[in-house]
């Protein structure tokens, strides 16, 4: 009997013992899972971008390798007609190492410029620039319109014409107390307008009067100045549409009269609470002494609500589209620029240079959603990351993440304001020794012309360029700009079989006339040249996408006179032959890290890109 107490005994403390065991394990599980879920939910925190940066620097050939379809043998002939000098070849690499005629003065001052600089210009611009969902999804998901504001306000003006010299006040009434009301002019030469609102016409012309409350909602106001002394009656008549026919004598100064009574019309801007159709519904007080209400203006220009600003044409809000190149979402918000260029990239249209893949995240190791091939057109949402490259697109339905590398982004859809003049999109200017070049001379050898543009509101030519050479070319225009000149576009891209075409017409002019080739082979000095040096055998820098043919205006935009006309293609336009103008367009461009051609005073390629772009053959439409 003892003995089975005892064992009785022993059993139970083995099992309190393995029990005991049991939870300890138990609690240090929950513990660790616990940790590591923290540290999953951190990790997924990060950004994907920096997350792979490193990885991304430190094998920048992979990533390049990867994010391409076609084999990189594909680019040997390419690679074979690349030149190390500064002083190439414009088209038949080949050639360059017996013939080359180098500016030894000029190119040993050209910049090289290295991977890290080519980054550098996004550095500063690397936050998440696409439209923000979350900001969709606020708007959407309340209740309000666009003039619900946290002071509301209302302007006694209605005289929206003035003769010069004129003045006229502008009354804010509110019921917040203590306004801070600031003014703003936007054209001072029209008319001005002083801190208390006091408006004094000047000259014949418009403009328009911003008025800001407590520096967070505006209203604007068209102001017409004129020399006619008639228009104040047809100002004050049009002012008094909504007055009904029984007391027309009695309302031709509506405001005038509801000043000196103290009641209160609707204020002729009409930023009261609208409905979804921008048509404004009446909530103020009206006059309770007349039955007649003033018309409310249409809404036209900026406004500002709850720190967001819109804009309005002809009473309707600007949605999905652009103003002065910024762009406006579905709810009409203005979004912050994107990318380094002078206009937004948001929008912008691109090509694929070689068959890419769309990757879900900004990095090589996320999945694979799709496929680009070669000439794909696609649009630009984001800025690319400096460290990883990787950028942002819509592509039909798929909307991803592609190596920024290789693209062709159209330069007219981010720098806007420098000219564009693609002429073998309209008509080819090209001469030799002045003479016309058959099948080249006159034609349109793209098959395509000038369309309008919606991202930049007006008509130009497509003018793709590789997207790290039009951050160098950004960079050139902007330095234009500071020393008083703009750049002026005749040609980017070039389709592979445009150029063959061309040099076999270029060479049957060559062949047949003595005074062409003649000009063509030899310069003043009796140096030769040949046709080579003036259009392609077989490779141009165009049929990359990083080469250029420009040309500089004066701040007018009118185009700077070089020592030959564009397209010259004979040794008259050689380097060594440039005038003060060439060569201040020269020293621009060698200063951002381009290239030139010492046979043509127009042409400049990005070496840094030439070797690792693909020959492309594909026609824009």
């Amino acid at each position: 009997m003892d003995n089975y107490v005892r064992y009785l005994i022993r059993f139970i403390a083995i099992l309190f013992l393995v029990g005991v065991a049991f939870l300890f394990v138990i609690v240090i599980k929950n513990n660790t899972t616990s940790k590591l879920n923290n540290k999953t939910d951190l990790t997924n925190v990060i950004n994907h971008d920096e997350a792979d940066t490193t990885k991304e620097d430190s094998k920048t050939s992979d990533t390049k390798k990867e994010e391409t379809k076609e084999s990189t043998t594909d680019n040997t002939s390419s690679t074979t007609n690349n030149t190390t000098s500064k002083s190439i070849t414009k088209y038949n690499g080949t050639n360059s190492s017996t013939t080359t005629k180098s500016n030894t003065t000029t190119n040993s001052t050209a910049k090289t410029v290295t991977s890290n600089e080519t980054n550098s210009s996004n550095s500063t611009n690397n936050q998440k620039e696409t439209i923000k969902t979350e900001e969709t999804k606020k708007d959407t998901s309340t209740s309000k319109t666009d003039t619900d504001k946290e002071v509301e306000f209302s302007l006694n003006f209605d005289k929206k014409t003035l003769n010069v010299g004129e003045t006229a006040k502008i009354v804010v009434t509110s019921d917040t107390k203590n306004l801070k009301v600031n003014y703003k002019s936007f054209d001072k030469s029209v008319a001005t307008v002083t801190s208390t609102g006091t408006i004094k016409a000047l000259k014949k012309g418009s403009t328009y009067l911003e008025v800001n409350v407590n520096d967070d909602s505006s209203k604007i106001i068209e102001l017409v100045v004129t020399n006619s002394t008639t228009n104040d009656t047809n100002n004050n008549a049009s002012n008094n549409n909504s007055s009904t026919s029984n007391d027309d004598s009695q309302n031709t100064d509506t405001s005038d009269k509801s000043n000196s009574s103290n009641t209160t019309t609707k204020p002729s801007d009409s930023n009261s609470t609208t409905t979804d159709n921008n048509q404004a519904t009446d909530n103020d007080k009206t006059d309770t002494k007349n039955d007649t209400t003033t018309t409310p203006s249409v809404k036209n220009g900026w406004y500002t609500v709850n720190g967001k600003k819109y804009f309005y044409k002809n009473g309707n809000k600007v949605t999905d589209s652009y103003v002065d190149y910024i762009y406006f979402d579905k709810n009409g918000v203005a979004q912050a620029k994107i990318g380094n260029f002078s206009a937004t990239l948001y929008g912008a249209t691109a090509w694929a240079n070689q068959s890419v893949n769309i990757r879900k995240a900004a990095n090589q190791n996320s999945s694979l959603l799709g496929t680009i091939p070669t000439g794909g057109k696609v649009k630009i949402l984001s800025s690319d990351n400096s460290s990883t490259k990787y950028i942002k697109i819509k592509y039909n339905n798929i909307t991803g993440y592609v190596y920024s590398d290789f693209l062709l982004i159209n330069l007219p859809d981010v720098i806007p304001d420098m000219l564009y003049e693609i002429t073998s999109a309209s008509s080819s200017t090209a001469k030799s020794a002045n003479t016309a070049i058959p099948g080249i001379t006159g034609k349109n050898l793209y098959g395509i012309t000038k369309k309008y543009n919606s991202k930049i509101g007006k008509e130009t030519y497509y003018a793709p360029l590789l997207y790290p050479t039009a951050k160098k070319l950004q960079s050139a225009y902007n330095k234009a700009k500071k020393e008083g000149y703009n750049l002026k576009v005749y040609d980017a891209y070039r389709p592979h079989d445009v150029t063959v075409s061309s040099n076999s017409n270029f060479r049957k002019l060559y062949n047949s006339n003595s005074k062409v080739k003649n000009a063509i082979d030899y310069d003043k000095e009796g140096n030769y040249w040949g046709p080579s040096w003036f259009l392609a055998s077989n490779v141009s820098a165009h049929n990359k996408g990083v080469a250029l043919d420009i040309a500089i205006t004066n701040s007018k935009n009118q185009e700077l006179k070089a020592q030959t006309a564009y397209d010259t293609l004979d040794t008259t336009s050689i380097v060594k032959y440039n005038n003060s103008v060439a060569n201040k367009l020269r020293s621009i461009m060698l200063s951002q890290g381009f290239s030139p051609l010492e046979s043509e005073w127009w042409h400049f390629q990005d070496n840094d890109y030439y070797s690792n772009s693909k020959v492309v053959t594909f026609h824009l439409k």
